[in-house]
Formats: structure tokens, sequence, C-alpha cells
């Protein structure tokens, strides 16, 4: 049964990121670039989904079984769900080896040990299993090389759920239809009662700028309001603050204080 990634339902408003090694064809293993991957399963197909005909991704998974190996020792047995050729795969921990300990990231050789599928009988002796993994000629057919040591495949898959905003979930409410659980709900609201007035009265007064060099600063903003916080803390009597000079107060703030960040500053802000 394949895993859709896209298309109706519950697949609404959102984004998947999936890297292009790990989409291949379902109906042919010959072809695609990760071709080791697309013998064990785990990748990614188009297709479309029967019910509705939309275009679709769709995930090939595979499945895995807990046994005990020869030396007693508990392993997971992976079972493609769509290669006639494999039977399933076991992994080995006793000979997983570092390649290189000076390396911070996990970096491992991992052998895997593949099973032909005996019921299947598509394994047609060691000469075809030896063409069938490392490519080369068989029966008038041509096949292609699946254990590429030379190039690194990634596998990394990104979901990312686009917000439903204010508009969305009052729409759902208007209909009186629960929206689906795996919608993010997002809200955006002002704190500002005279939010609208304000903001109209910056945009006017700023379109009508011959640069935008010309709009305040907000580091100007920032400095000035330390130097007002430090002006209050003075007239409060708070301990370590004294009476200084403006200029003084620029100095301790900021060393570099040139005399123009007066002027700047009372562009910005006039009184």
């Amino acid at each position: 049964m394949p895993i859709y990634l896209s298309g109706p339902g519950r697949y609404k408003n959102s984004l998947y990121l999936l890297s292009s090694d790990s989409v291949l064809d379902i109906d042919n293993l010959n072809t695609g670039e990760d071709l080791l991957r697309r013998i064990f399963g785990s990748f990614y197909y188009y297709t479309t989904i029967d019910s509705s005909g939309d275009n679709t991704i769709a995930l090939n998974e595979y499945s895995t079984q807990r046994v005990e190996n020869l030396v007693g020792t508990e392993i997971d047995r992976i079972t493609p769900g769509d290669c006639e050729q494999i039977q399933y795969a076991e992994i080995n921990p006793a000979r997983i080896q570092i390649i290189d300990e000076n390396v911070d990231i996990p970096n491992l050789k991992i052998p895997i040990r593949l099973y032909a599928d005996k019921d299947s009988k598509s394994v047609k002796g060691d000469y075809y299993w030896k063409q069938f993994l490392f490519g080369g000629q068989y029966a008038g057919q041509t096949l292609p090389n699946r254990l590429n040591s030379q190039n690194i495949y990634y596998d990394a898959t990104f979901f990312l759920t686009i917000p439903a905003d204010y508009r969305t979930q009052q729409a759902y409410k208007a209909i009186e239809l629960e929206m689906p659980d795996y919608f993010v709900k997002c809200n955006l609201f002002s704190n500002y009662y005279d939010y609208n007035d304000k903001v109209q009265s910056y945009q006017d007064w700023s379109n009508n700028l011959e640069s935008e060099l010309l709009m305040p600063n907000f580091y100007v903003v920032l400095e000035n309001y330390r130097k007002a916080n430090y002006e209050s803390l003075i007239e409060e009597g708070v301990p370590g603050f004294s009476s200084i000079t403006e200029e003084d107060i620029y100095i301790n703030e900021q060393i570099n204080y040139m005399d123009s960040t007066a002027k700047i500053d009372k562009y910005n802000l006039p009184t």
C-alpha cells in the first residue's frame, strides 16, 4: 500500500522537499540515480491516486522484522516491497567499522548481506547475481551497476506545513467544518489601538521621501532609547548612574561616537 505525499485531503497546505536521488521509477528498477536504494525500497515515485486521478508522489517502503542471526545477535531483517530479485537483506553488527576516527560526524562502513529470492527464481545463478549487482550483459540485456562507490547519495526529506491564516480558519468555522489536525494555525494581531492611523500616517510621509535613506534608522531609535533610559535612571537616583553630559553618554555606549550622531538623532526623532 503506497503512502501518498501529495494530493487532496490531509496533504493540502504541505510542502515536501525530497532529494532527487531518492525519486525513482516504480516500473523499472534499472533507471534512476541511486539504484541500490531501488532494489531495497524506501524510495519515492511519481504516480496518480486511483480515487481522484490527482498526480502525486508516493513512498515505496520496505518492511523490517526483528530476528536472531547465526551467532545469536538480534538484528533487523529488511524485506523489499518491490524487487523480485531480493528476498531480504541483513546487517552484521559485528563487522561494522569506523572509516575515519578523526571525523566528528558518524562515518561507518556497514556490511550488508543480500539474499536472493528463491521463490521467484528471478536470480538465475551466480553469474546473473554478479551482473545484476555490478552491471554488465546478461541474456541480451544490459544491466546497470548498482554498487556505485564514487557517488554519495542523500536521502534527506523535509516536510513543511504552510500555516493556515486567520481567514482560512474563519472559513472552516463558517461552513461548520473541523480543520484537519495536521493544520498549523497562525494568527497575527496588533496590540496597538491606533495601529492603522499611525501606520497610514507613516506610509503617507515615507512615500514622499526622495530616498529610503531618509527613513528613521532602527539603531538611531535604539540609541535614543538607551540615552533616555540612562537619564531616567539618573533622575531616580539609581546607584551606579551619575549625571554626565550627553556626549559622555554616547562615549560610554559607543566608542566610535561622532558629532554627526546628534544631528542624525535630531532628524529621526524631532522634538
